[in-house]
């Protein structure tokens, strides 16, 4: 509500001061819109007032504004206020931000409160209104002084500025009864916070009631904003040093920006006087006194554009304009990013779902997603799988992505079979006799598992001897029972079961591993622990009792030894004993001889069976059937209710986020069209 001098007899000047274009007010607005819907880490350009108490912050504003604004009785605000100045029709009205720790009930019942005036004389009313929401009805603040909750203000007049002002609650210097000095400091840390940040411009009233070097406000300048780059000051009460020379003209100096000296400099208002206030003086007859306080005196040495509320709306509103403008493409990254996060949290929530027909059309396709991804993990296709492969930032060569599973697989195979070839017999027997070996790697002799290192002879006298003497049947004498070649290789190999155990183990963890990944991906958060809990434990578990009694099978027919058929022993033992020819070879030799010769055949299908009948058939092969459609079919109402059905939180947090996404993508959008259009400010005319 416009007073009617403010609407129709203000100046030409202030006119133009007051109308900078629809690409102003479009700047304005987005700034507006994303104060409730951005995250935290977006900080928002952004014009602030600030100075001490009873500095004459709300004179600022009612300069500005043209709207005497109420002060509180006790003189303290406890939260900020966001004043928005728009040109239209003759409006005002109240809401609240809620500060981002509110619990989501108290964001919704704050985003409805709204209270519209009719008469600027309500406005009073509505202020106390919004005071008791905030703090619940506490009017003494006994239960929490100050709240980072904002309330705003909206303003529309014909001949409005166009403005969005930040009032923050006033530095106080001294605890009284009803202000202790914990609620000092809970007031003070609000306005630090705001001055604080690099995208605000902090408009600093100083009083010329005092010495301002006596005054707060300037201290905290200097620990905000060092160097004063970002600080515009605002002098206010000047009419109050007409007794005082000497104070006068160091406020002179302070306004010339010759003293405390600041990038943005120094404005000078004069405030209306107690008795003005009282008398209601209308906008238009402040102005005048103003214009004709300064043009007397000392103060008319000043520059015009120094002086008055008409100078002071037009710098502001340049000033607001260019910093806003200046932020605007890192801002849209910001706003990008934020929106990216609030929909990956959406979508990590599902789509809501309501009845049970719902839900198993949800569910469903989440089985038909997850059976996509592990068939495709499978096969080792990582094509087109909305993002699922990839490879990290931080991986080295060494170390791959749990969701590419037949890389890990590939690779996990490739040092079981290494183990088998390096590590699987009981002994590494070196010397004559003994087959080559193009696996054999001399550093694997110094580690620490690696096998002891036995001559040829030494095993034969040492070993091979035991067995001859302690199994000997009815055998001719200067034979030997066949069967001690089977009894020594089952003690030759008597790794292997440790280390199949310890294949089994480590395919197990990345199968469980890309499994979670499979989940983490595809199903929303909440169905996540049911998910396990319900079905995949139970089916992991299953394939894992599987894949260990196919081992122990493996492994049982190791320890029975089993004939090897076909020409391959045959032709390794000639050749092996073609190369010791020229050599007598005792019994106990021949025996090792044929030994060796098995061991290299049988460790060959070994690893095969481990690799194809363990890993793939069970574990791997296994995961096809996690996510089969039929157990969806079977699954009864109730399961599937457990599994899939929101909570009210999930429904809460979801409302939250969708009014979060929505406001983002707006700003996004007009942030987007502005930068495109590359905007110039209106050229006043």
């Amino acid at each position: 509500m416009a007073s009617k001098g403010n609407s129709s007899n203000v100046s030409e000047v202030a006119g133009q001061a007051r109308g900078l274009g629809q690409e102003q007010l479009r700047i304005l607005d987005v700034i507006d819109s994303l104060r409730s819907a951005t995250p935290e880490d977006v900080k928002l350009p952004q014009l602030v007032v600030v100075g001490d108490q009873s500095a004459g912050k709300s004179s600022v504003l009612d300069a500005i504004s043209g709207i005497p604004i109420p002060k509180d009785p006790d003189g303290c605000t406890r939260f900020a206020t966001e004043y928005r100045l728009r040109r239209g029709t003759d409006n005002i009205s109240v809401g609240i931000i809620p500060s981002k720790s509110r619990s989501p009930e108290d964001k919704d019942k704050f985003s409805q409160l709204r209270w519209p005036i009719t008469d600027k004389d309500q406005l009073s009313d509505c202020i106390k209104k919004c005071e008791d929401a905030i703090f619940d009805g506490d009017k003494t603040g006994s239960g929490r002084f100050a709240s980072r909750d904002i309330m705003t203000i909206d303003i529309c007049g014909p001949t409005m500025p166009l403005l969005t002002l930040i009032d923050l609650p006033g530095f106080i210097h001294a605890a009284n009864s009803k202000q202790t000095k914990d609620d000092i400091a809970a007031i003070n840390e609000i306005a630090v916070d705001y001055m604080s940040r690099p995208r605000t411009v902090i408009l600093a009233v100083v009083a010329g009631s005092t010495h301002y070097a006596t005054q707060v406000v300037l201290d905290k300048v200097s620990e905000c904003d060092k160097g004063g780059v970002r600080t515009l000051g605002i002098v206010t009460k000047p009419d109050l040093l007409s007794n005082d020379v000497v104070l006068e003209d160091k406020f002179l100096k302070l306004v010339k920006n010759e003293d405390i000296k600041l990038k943005l400099g120094w404005h000078v208002l004069r405030n209306r006087t107690p008795h003005e206030m009282e008398m209601n003086m209308e906008t238009d007859v402040r102005n005048q006194k103003e214009e004709e306080f300064f043009t007397q005196g000392k103060w008319k040495t000043l520059r015009a554009d120094a002086r008055g509320v008409e100078s002071l709306v037009a710098k502001l509103s340049d000033l607001l304009f260019e910093h806003i403008k200046g932020y605007l493409p890192q801002l849209l990254k910001e706003i990008q990013e934020g929106l990216a996060r609030s929909e990956e949290e959406l979508d990590a929530l599902g789509h809501r779902v309501d009845t049970v027909p719902e839900m198993k059309s949800e569910v469903s396709k989440l089985f038909s997603r997850s059976q996509s991804l592990i068939k495709s993990g499978i096969n080792g296709h990582y094509l087109d799988q909305r993002g699922f492969f990839h490879i990290g930032d931080n991986e080295s060569f060494t170390q791959i992505s749990p969701q590419n599973l037949r890389a890990r697989i590939r690779r996990e195979n490739i040092e079981f079979e290494k183990e088998m070839r390096t590590r699987g017999c009981q002994v590494r027997l070196v010397g004559k006799g003994v087959p080559d070996r193009e696996y054999d790697n001399p550093e694997d002799a110094d580690s620490e598992d690696s096998p002891l290192r036995v001559k040829m002879e030494d095993y034969e006298t040492k070993t091979v001897q035991r067995y001859l003497y302690a199994y000997v049947g009815q055998q001719l004498p200067g034979d030997y029972d066949p069967s001690i070649v089977f009894l020594l290789f089952t003690n030759y190999s008597a790794k292997w079961d440790k280390i199949a155990h310890n294949h089994q183990d480590k395919v197990q963890g990345i199968v469980t591993q890309f499994l979670q990944q499979v989940v983490n991906h595809v199903w929303p958060q909440r169905m996540r622990a049911h998910l396990w809990s319900a079905l995949l434990n139970k089916k992991v578990e299953a394939l894992q009792t599987r894949a260990k009694e196919e081992l122990e099978r493996l492994l049982l027919d190791r320890r029975r030894c089993h004939p090897i058929y076909g020409p391959e022993y045959f032709r390794r033992l000639k050749e092996l004993q073609d190369r010791s020819a020229s050599e007598k070879v005792s019994p106990a030799g021949e025996i090792v001889q044929r030994m060796l010769v098995y061991y290299e055949l049988a460790s060959n299908i070994f690893i095969s069976n481990v690799i194809v009948q363990v890993a793939e058939r069970h574990l791997i092969d296994g995961l096809r059937t996690v996510f089969d459609i039929s157990e969806l079919i079977q699954m009864d109402d109730q399961t599937l209710t457990s599994l899939a059905a929101e909570d009210e939180h999930n429904k809460t947090k979801r409302e939250d986020l969708e009014r979060k996404v929505t406001g983002l993508k707006k700003a996004r959008d007009d942030c987007l069209a502005i930068t495109r259009a590359n905007i110039q400010k209106p050229k006043t005319v």
